[in-house]
């Protein structure tokens, strides 16, 4: 039912329910731009967040500090910011073709830190 499908895509993004549920209320508009609805956004961005939380990058970025909430909200504000992509073009904007390539993970944290700033100001 909806409520597992629920619990299972927040076990994917690595958030309980209720910062998930938290997330993709404050970020359905990003999500939209993802999957042309919220829903099918929400779909999309579930499969990324895990691909990229369990990725080189995503190791890295845990290694630096970054929970695995804000990773997230850094990928929503990226796709809010750029208009959104398509799950395959955020993929090889983010990974390249075959690796991740460092630019891309810079970018990335840069992105999370200008977004974590804003917050704390």
């Amino acid at each position: 039912g909806r409520l597992t499908d629920m619990r299972q895509a927040a076990a994917a993004t690595q958030m309980t329910l209720n910062d998930f549920a938290n997330f993709m209320k404050d970020n359905g508009a990003a999500m939209a731009l993802l999957g042309g609805t919220a829903n099918e956004g929400a779909k999309a961005f579930t499969k990324l967040s895990n691909e990229l939380l369990t990725s080189e990058a995503g190791v890295n970025l845990k290694a630096l500090g970054y929970t695995t909430n804000e990773v997230n909200q850094g990928m929503a504000t990226y796709i809010a910011m750029t208009g959104g992509r398509t799950k395959d073009e955020l993929k090889n904007e983010l990974y390249g073709s075959k690796a991740v390539k460092r630019s891309s993970i810079d970018f990335l944290i840069n992105r999370i830190r200008n977004k974590l700033d804003q917050f704390s100001k």
